[in-house]
């Protein structure tokens, strides 16, 4: 049995996806700043690629907060 209570679920919830959100932000930051301020492939390459992959885990992480939202307990 789950001993919490809906809403505070809810809001450990919001709140993981809120904190990952913000470190994905983050990385996506730092990505941008190394592509913009290396000339060497090396960096270049992953930096884009890492950008891409932390793009993708912001955009689950925004349909998680929504799907979570829609479902919120009042």
């Amino acid at each position: 049995m789950n001993n919490q209570k809906p809403l505070q679920t809810y809001k450990s919830k919001q709140t993981t996806v809120i904190i990952t959100s913000i470190i994905f932000m983050l990385f996506i930051i730092s990505d941008i700043r190394t592509i913009l301020n290396k000339d060497e492939w090396l960096p270049l390459a992953l930096a884009g690629g890492s950008l891409i992959i932390f793009i993708v885990f912001l955009m689950i992480n925004i349909k998680s907060f929504i799907h979570n939202y829609k479902r919120r307990p009042y």
